[in-house]
């Protein structure tokens, strides 16, 4: 977000301060704000360097169901994405693309039970001993399957609902 920062109701117990979009680095010493722009234009910072990437591959923690939809999305989005007045399109994530790597989206899974989501959902899920909670369910599954990209299926989704039964 650019310009000014948008007003702030007064009498708040604590002070908030408006920090700047951070610049990003791109390939060939491009740098931008907007990750879209600056990889559509110049690719990832470690293209052309030994540690860039030809295959990513994709680990999956989350339910069955969510693991399966997740995966498509990825499938759809690695296509590409139009843009709109809005937003800038996605270029997507093929090797004749600006990231010139590949999606693997075949990589390990670890599958959550229903009652890990449902044990989550209790009252002290917006309290830290729930966030706790989480982060040691994530890193038990992280540590069976380190990828070199983690996607976490319908966490945030079950984490806004915390009364709906799973």
């Amino acid at each position: 977000m650019t310009g000014q920062p948008p007003a702030l109701p007064s009498g708040l117990p604590f002070a908030i301060d408006w920090l700047p979009e951070p610049v990003l680095g791109f390939a060939g010493g491009l740098t931008h704000i907007d990750p879209k722009v600056g990889i559509a234009a110049a690719g990832p910072r470690s293209l052309g360097d030994h540690r860039h990437p030809a295959v990513v591959t994709s680990a999956f923690i989350g339910t069955p169901e969510l693991i399966e939809t997740a995966r498509e999305w990825l499938k759809q989005a690695a296509g590409g994405v139009d843009g709109d007045n809005e937003h800038h399109p996605f270029p997507g994530y093929q090797p004749n693309g600006p990231f010139h790597s590949t999606l693997r989206l075949n990589g390990p899974q670890r599958k959550l039970r229903r009652s890990d989501l449902r044990d989550l959902m209790g009252e002290d899920v917006w309290r830290w001993s729930g966030f706790d909670k989480l982060l040691g369910i994530l890193d038990k599954h992280l540590h069976a399957c380190p990828p070199g990209r983690a996607t976490i299926a319908g966490v945030h989704r079950a984490a806004r609902r915390p009364r709906q039964a799973l």
